[in-house]
């Protein structure tokens, strides 16, 4: 390696060694060998072009990749394949883990609830929504008496009799079909829905706090 780059006169003296079956055969070779393989990997690992140092893409990180040979010489890798992190896929991964907290969390909707005026905890919402009669309803963590916490604590057994684990997901869901019963109890309004045979209910505060959500059948 020179200045972050492989040497490519060194590299190349190397290479003609071994084609010619000239390299001797002691440890520092094996140690050559390992080093030059480790420097062109963390080259391709930053996206940079192992030679000239100048900056490729991840389809021509994959190219020489697929071009390198691979019988090394030093213990330590015979055998193994190289391992790259292709920088693509980690992006493409990170958006996935996020995308559905996103979904939940829609921008514009709290937005709209930050200019509603009503009270609430804006690092406490962990799903938002807006229901087919234009109502904006939200979850947060709550405590032991209402939101997420209360629900978790007095219902996660039943959700996961269902096959339901992701409870703000599905409420999520839930929220975007039409109710087939609303009205008011003892604690407030509320909707009931059927999903796949089941009844939900939802109760919520007049401003749109979700104080509960469980299935009643």
């Amino acid at each position: 390696m020179k200045d972050g780059k492989v040497d490519a006169e060194a590299t190349n003296a190397y290479n003609e060694t071994i084609l010619n079956g000239t390299l001797p055969k002691e440890t520092n070779a094996a140690t050559q060998e390992a080093e030059l393989l480790k420097g062109i990997l963390a080259s391709l690992k930053n996206k940079k072009d192992p030679i000239t140092g100048a900056d490729i893409s991840s389809v021509q990180v994959l190219s020489i990749l697929s071009g390198l040979a691979f019988s090394y010489r030093a213990g330590r890798y015979r055998g193994k394949k190289l391992r790259i992190p292709n920088p693509d896929k980690r992006k493409k991964k990170k958006k996935k883990e996020t995308s559905g907290a996103n979904e939940l969390l829609d921008k514009k909707l709290l937005d709209e609830l930050a200019a509603s005026g009503v009270k609430y905890n804006p690092e406490d919402v962990v799903m938002i929504t807006k229901a087919p009669d234009g109502k904006l309803l939200w979850l947060e963590k709550g405590n032991d008496k209402v939101g997420l916490k209360h629900i978790v604590n007095g219902h996660a057994a039943d959700f996961e009799a269902k096959g339901i684990k992701d409870i703000p997901s599905f409420l999520n869901e839930v929220l975007k079909a039409k109710p087939i019963k609303t009205g008011v109890g003892k604690n407030g309004p509320f909707a009931d829905y059927l999903v796949d045979g089941v009844k939900y209910r939802v109760a919520y505060g007049t401003n749109g706090f979700i104080v509960s959500f469980y299935p009643i059948d």
